[in-house]
């Protein structure tokens, strides 16, 4: 998932299949789609002469684990100040997971130099074998034409996976369906 269009509607999309009826699901939504798209934060260091295998480049230390669990605390806090213990503890782990995936996504993209997953206790970049997704360009005279490409893949793999995974939902919700009411005793 390469791109800034993509990112915020995979988030999106992730709070809309975790609904639930205790928080306020616009704000959640929202909050959700903030937290997988802030790690493209660090996509203006493309605009600047730093080696893109700097821990400082994009996809470096804002893709980090430990970026994902400093977002995750402070996407807890901001949507629900109120909260305590358990609570709060289950949001921070829902914003962090989130904001980790946008690395695990980016992970799938041929042609990166990689994910500073395990930054600043090691440098180093990772990529999966299995990367079906393209990189979209930050240039903008690669606007009209590698952007697109990548808009489309990115529309297929994701599309397809929340379709199945949204139908998966519904026929659970089904299978939840209530109880019959108990039968009228016999009249004796």
């Amino acid at each position: 998932m390469a791109t800034f269009v993509t990112h915020p509607l995979l988030g999106a999309a992730l709070a809309d299949l975790a609904r639930r009826r205790d928080l306020d699901m616009r704000r959640f939504v929202l909050a959700t789609a903030m937290c997988h798209w802030l790690p493209d934060l660090d996509s203006v260091a493309c605009l600047t002469s730093l080696d893109a295998h700097s821990p400082w480049a994009h996809r470096g230390f804002a893709h980090s684990l430990l970026a994902a669990v400093v977002i995750g605390a402070l996407g807890a806090y901001f949507f629900e100040r109120s909260a305590r213990g358990g609570r709060r503890l289950a949001l921070w782990v829902w914003f962090a997971s989130v904001t980790a995936l946008h690395g695990v996504v980016d992970a799938l993209v041929a042609g990166s130099v990689g994910i500073a997953f395990f930054w600043p206790f090691d440098i180093g970049r990772y990529l999966f074998a299995w990367q079906p997704l393209v990189d979209a360009p930050v240039a903008m005279q690669a606007l009209l034409g590698p952007l697109w490409r990548a808009l489309l893949v990115e529309s297929v793999f994701f599309g397809g996976l929340f379709a199945l995974l949204k139908l998966g939902r519904l026929g659970i919700e089904r299978r939840k369906a209530p109880a019959l009411p108990e039968p009228y005793p016999e009249p004796s």
